[in-house]
């Protein structure tokens, strides 16, 4: 049974028209034809690089695994290392309570599955202390996702403001000269 779920997913995987949403396996595309967008000359690296990132599924994925990793990746490193430190608290909390009381890693899923061996196993402060680092864990990681992304698109809403209000005014400077000039103008209507 094993092996046919093995060979089941593997399957799966190897299909390229079954990637869920934007998930790459290592996919590689042609990038032969790039086209070069226009910016302004004035505008940092760190700047273009926000300006040309979105957030995908894919990075929701890396933040399950690296705390911080939206708010890294938004250059935002002092929230980042915040939620690291929370993330890893709420780790080194469950450690402490397996630890001490000697509860494996295989009896912990099955309290969470059902809450009455939670009830019997441990005290109510080691439960207390499992339900805390449990919620900061899962409540660290939607805040990274979901404040991350407000942060993206306020950082990439400030830049093409910033930009696009100079290339406003250049254009504007460009268009307009004290010059005047005497035209005729003809018209014929049918």
């Amino acid at each position: 049974m094993k092996i046919v779920s093995l060979l089941i997913f593997i399957g799966i995987l190897s299909f390229d028209s079954l990637n869920a949403q934007d998930i790459d396996i290592f996919s590689k595309e042609k990038n032969d034809n790039y086209q070069m967008p226009q910016f302004n000359t004035k505008m940092s690296f760190e700047e273009f690089q926000i300006l040309n990132w979105n957030l995908r599924m894919q990075d929701m994925l890396y933040a399950m695994i690296v705390p911080g990793y939206v708010h890294f990746k938004v250059k935002d490193k002092t929230l980042g290392y915040s939620l690291l430190g929370m993330r890893l608290t709420g780790f080194a909390a469950m450690y402490y309570v397996a630890h001490s009381t000697n509860i494996t890693l295989p009896l912990m899923y099955d309290m969470l599955k059902k809450p009455e061996l939670i009830e019997n196993n441990l005290l109510e402060e080691e439960r207390n202390i499992l339900y805390f680092s449990g919620t900061l864990i899962l409540a660290t990681y939607l805040f990274d996702w979901i404040h991350g992304k407000h942060r993206l698109d306020k950082k990439q809403e400030m830049i093409r403001y910033r930009y696009g209000m100079k290339l406003n005014l250049a254009s504007i400077s460009l268009n307009h000269s004290s010059r005047k000039y005497v035209g005729i103008s003809l018209q014929y209507r049918f």
